[in-house]
């Protein structure tokens, strides 16, 4: 691509046909065009009623010299047409009639239609378009657009110049059409006032605002159509092109598919109150991949009815991915909707996606989720195992067995016998004890009674006293002293029994105590 810069003064005028001359001869050579970054098949501005007309104003028509019209001249709503002739015209002439009114109404129709065309290459401002090797699409230069040199069109399509104020040729500047190009696909949408300069070869619809001039030798193969002001001509030659004839393209199918931000996937049902959402799309042939652009519409209404709320431009990458839209942000709650619209390419045809509603509710603020209350597991107390308590066993206590107290056995006394004195039989009358415990026998016989009494011991009673001498006469000592003795006994035998009624008596204390 090649630029070149604008002769400043017409005494330059030579040396710039000569750089034009050789840069042009550059472009041609190289045969390469720049690339719009996405090809958009633009649909044809339709001029209705204003098609058959090669000139067209709003307030006069000025000519100057031998201008040759191919097609129809009109003016309107002013009335005043001079310089014909000498200029002439093939078509019919119509001043300030229901034509021409009827031409100028479709004349801003389609001057609006240009204009609201979405750039091809958003963001580029083309400004200076000399040079350019440009395909079929939509250019657009915020302010003034500037000729200088030669553009070339390259390929079959529609061709929209946006020009933000004026549009300028330079001297000796051309449009040049090749690979398909028509200068009926050809559109200058200017919004103030255009001139074409001397020697310029001019291809395409200049629609301006406000008026148009064309210099001495300037010739157009399209048309002049002013809607307020002037048109002044100078020796000219414009013909009316043959319409636009754009080639059939080939069928696209446009999707698209609802994100929700906060999950980074596609909502299931109606979200939350709060949530954001973007939209993502496809562009789908069968003639290989699609390029232009795909425009994003969000609506606040669930049928993509009316106005959208936003629109979000987004150019199809080499790959053939469409880059997501940007965010809604957070939404109130209400049924809401997107749609995707794809502009079309040199392939494919353009397209709108199927609606795609969805709804955010309200916010809705869950009840606390109050956990259930586990009472507090308590084990089961085992009471200690407390051993039976053995109550100490207590031996019986066995009385002491106190043996029957035997009374001594007092022998009965026997009072002694006195037998009476007499003889006895075989002895001499007299008893006498012997001291061997053998009874004495008489040899005498019995005779008279003694009159002293004798002891008659029991038999078998020794015979002897105490110390074992054999004694004899009176028992009065012995019963005294038996009569002693047994009384000690007795004595003895209560002091017994007393001291074992104690002893018992202590043992059944010792036993309440344990």
């Amino acid at each position: 691509m090649i630029r070149f810069i604008r002769a400043v003064s017409l005494h330059l005028w030579f040396a710039a046909a000569m750089a034009l001359v050789i840069g042009g001869a550059l472009v041609l050579s190289s045969g390469v065009v720049e690339a719009p970054l996405a090809s958009a098949a633009q649909a044809t501005v339709n001029l209705g009623t204003a098609t058959p007309f090669a000139v067209l104003a709003g307030s006069t028509v000025t000519n100057t010299g031998a201008t040759v019209l191919g097609g129809d001249l009109g003016v309107s709503p002013g009335s005043a047409i001079t310089g014909f002739p000498p200029g002439t015209y093939t078509g019919s002439e119509h001043i300030t009639d229901t034509t021409a009114a009827g031409a100028q109404s479709d004349l801003t129709t389609a001057f609006n239609f240009a204009a609201a065309a979405s750039p091809t290459n958003p963001g580029t401002n083309y400004a200076d378009i000399g040079g350019d090797n440009l395909g079929p699409g939509v250019y657009n230069a915020t302010s003034s657009m500037n000729l200088t040199g030669t553009i070339t069109l390259t390929g079959a399509g529609v061709y929209i110049f946006q020009a933000g104020s004026t549009l300028i040729t330079a001297t000796g500047s051309s449009v040049a059409l090749l690979a398909g190009a028509e200068a009926g696909c050809v559109f200058w949408q200017v919004g103030t006032s255009a001139t074409i300069q001397a020697a310029t070869t001019f291809n395409g619809t200049i629609m301006a605002a406000a008026s148009i001039t064309l210099v001495t030798g300037a010739n157009v193969d399209g048309r002049a159509l002013a809607e307020n002001g002037a048109v002044t001509l100078d020796g000219n030659t414009i013909t009316v092109p043959a319409a636009c004839s754009t080639p059939a393209l080939a069928t696209s199918t446009t999707t698209t598919g609802l994100i929700n931000d906060a999950t980074g996937g596609a909502p299931t049902g109606a979200a939350v109150f709060g949530s954001s959402f973007h939209d993502t799309a496809a562009v789908s042939g069968a003639s290989g991949l699609a390029t232009g652009t795909v425009t994003y519409g969000f609506f606040t209404n669930g049928t993509c009815a009316g106005t959208p709320q936003g629109t979000d431009a987004a150019t199809i990458a080499v790959s053939g991915a469409v880059p997501d839209s940007t965010s809604t942000g957070p939404l109130a709650a209400g049924s809401y909707s997107f749609d995707a619209t794809y502009g079309g390419d040199t392939t494919y045809s353009g397209g709108t996606s199927a609606c795609e509603p969805f709804s955010v509710l309200a916010a809705v603020i869950p009840p606390p989720v109050i956990p259930p209350v586990i009472p507090p597991v308590i084990p089961p107390v085992t009471p200690p195992v407390i051993p039976p308590v053995t109550p100490p066993v207590t031996p019986a206590v066995t009385p002491p067995v106190t043996p029957a107290v035997t009374p001594p056995v007092t022998p009965a006394v026997t009072p002694p016998v006195t037998p009476a004195t007499g003889t006895t039989p075989g002895g001499t009358g007299t008893s006498s004890v012997a001291g061997s415990g053998s009874s004495g026998t008489g040899s005498g016989t019995s005779g008279a009674a003694s009159a002293t009494p004798s002891v008659v011991l029991p038999v078998g009673a020794p015979s002897t006293g105490f110390g074992g001498a054999a004694r004899s006469g009176d028992n009065e000592l012995m019963i005294v002293l038996g009569a002693a003795a047994l009384f000690a006994a007795v004595a003895m035998t209560g002091l017994g029994m007393r001291r074992r009624r104690n002893l018992i008596a202590s043992s059944d204390t010792t036993i309440d105590e344990r």
